[in-house]
């Protein structure tokens, strides 16, 4: 079980960096370029496919590994918890953002404004569930 456990917390390890390197470099894509130069959108694009896979596999190694590590949910300690928490803000987060990315792509300045908020907001969750992670499993 200790191999299976290795090989499924490096898988997470590896989705984390997608994941987190997809949301950070969406945020520096949007900054730095106009998203109405040729180019932009495609790797845009292509960083959510790889953000969207990665945010996919740490949910699935997550949950295997709280089901390999013997304790169950019940000797979770507190800080999974919290982690757990800010892990549904992320997500609600995420639909928040869709819905006024797309609201903006029609012409939407309020929506345009929400984005942008949304978008800080998200990557502070972010860094505030591996604060968490951390915090839970030392």
């Amino acid at each position: 079980m200790i191999g299976s456990f290795n090989i499924l917390f490096l898988v997470h390890m590896l989705a984390l960096s997608a994941a987190g390197t997809a949301m950070f470099g969406v945020a520096m894509v949007k900054a730095h370029l106009d998203p109405g130069l040729p180019g932009v959108k495609p790797l845009i694009r292509q960083f959510d496919i790889v953000g969207g896979i990665g945010f996919a596999v740490l949910i699935l190694s997550g949950l295997l590994m709280v089901w390999l590590n013997g304790f169950g949910l019940a000797g979770m300690p507190l800080w999974f918890w919290v982690k757990m928490a800010l892990l549904v803000a992320v997500f609600a987060g995420a639909g928040v953002q869709v819905r006024a990315a797309r609201a903006a792509a029609a012409g939407d300045r309020a929506a345009a404004r929400a984005a942008a908020w949304v978008d800080w907001a998200l990557r502070a969750l972010f860094v505030a569930v591996i604060a968490a992670a951390v915090l839970a499993f030392g």
